[in-house]
């Protein structure tokens, strides 16, 4: 019964939301200074507030975190366990709940204390799209097994949290874990465990799909929900391709009470000043809708969502973030 009530110690610990009546508003980080300066000036503004990088888990954040420092942004490190769609993962959920990929979780905690900024962290996004490698059922429905289980991605969860957040000894860290039913903080590498966890300043953004994909009862986005204590952000996707607002409503009434995030959207196949419209028209209406970020794909400029390829939908986007509500940059970087 102790597992019901175990929740994280870090658990009040701020959400790190952009100033009252503010969005933050961000794209793809593609490892260039210049993309990123030349988005913002796509878009008009001088500075853009946030940038999302991508990894693979066990991928040191320290490049990407000295990057951050350099963009003066708040960074989002999206997590996956495989370098792309339909490739096989170096971890499983499973794994990551029982302890085997601590050393990357305690990197991570060390990591990001190191830095004065903030991070946001979106581990194992789109868990209920079959082709990722951490999603419990294939694109084709089948179960990947297991050590795949939407059982499994919860506890994977509330293991990242407890030992990422830190800010508390080991001791109490693995009291936490054994609360709910999770072996201690083990580290495989030579160096020493230590005895406390840094508290770096981080939030977690737990993003699946509106629906799943394959859109089956096994893939409901509730099927991975781990629990209110143990997220810090609500998010989820969309992509001009598939639309799905009224999905898109559902699960923003279904988790209430936290912080939202459009965690990627895009401009996909063909311009779209209509879609673009839309969505700032749904952002408007929702209030919880802190954050948005343009997944520019990992093409940059040439890729295919790139907005310098849809110059409607460039130009739809400039007018929607004109204002004070989308800031040019998080207070701490404000010049």
């Amino acid at each position: 019964m102790a597992a019901a009530f175990a929740v994280p110690a870090s658990s009040a610990a701020s959400t790190y939301p952009p100033p009252a009546g503010q969005v933050f508003f961000g794209n793809t980080d593609t490892r260039s200074s210049a993309d990123f300066n030349d988005f913002a000036g796509l878009l008009g503004k001088p500075h853009l507030p946030i940038a999302q990088a991508f990894h693979v888990w066990g991928t040191d954040p320290a490049e990407a975190l000295a990057r951050w420092q350099g963009y003066r942004v708040r960074g989002v490190l999206s997590i996956s366990t495989a370098a792309g769609f339909g490739l096989p993962g170096v971890i499983t959920p499973q794994q990551i709940a029982l302890g085997e990929g601590d050393d990357y979780l305690l990197t991570l905690n060390r990591e990001l204390a190191k830095t004065s900024s903030i991070t946001y962290l979106r581990p194992l996004a789109e868990m209920n799209n079959g082709n990722n490698a951490y999603s419990s059922t294939t694109s084709s429905g089948a179960s990947r097994g297991g050590g795949n289980a939407s059982a499994w991605y919860k506890r994977a969860w509330r293991r990242m949290v407890i030992v990422v957040k830190g800010g508390e000894t080991v001791a109490a860290a693995n009291a936490q874990l054994a609360a709910l039913g999770l072996p201690p903080i083990q580290k495989k590498t030579k160096a020493a465990l230590p005895t406390t966890l840094a508290a770096p300043q981080v939030a977690f953004i737990w993003c699946p799909l509106v629906y799943g994909s394959p859109r089956i009862s096994s893939q409901a986005p509730q099927k991975y929900w781990p629990g209110p204590a143990w997220v810090d952000w609500v998010g989820s996707d969309t992509y001009s391709k598939y639309p799905a607002w009224s999905s898109l409503n559902s699960f923003y009434k279904a988790f209430k009470g936290k912080p939202f995030a459009i965690g990627e959207w895009g401009v996909w196949d063909a311009d779209s000043p209509a879609f673009v419209n839309r969505l700032f028209r749904w952002q408007r209406k929702h209030k919880r809708v802190r954050m948005m970020i343009y997944h520019m794909s990992f093409a940059g400029r040439a890729g295919p969502m790139s907005l310098w390829r849809w110059p409607r939908s460039a130009a739809a986007t400039r007018f929607q973030i004109r204002g004070s509500a989308f800031p040019a940059y998080a207070p701490e970087w404000a010049p």
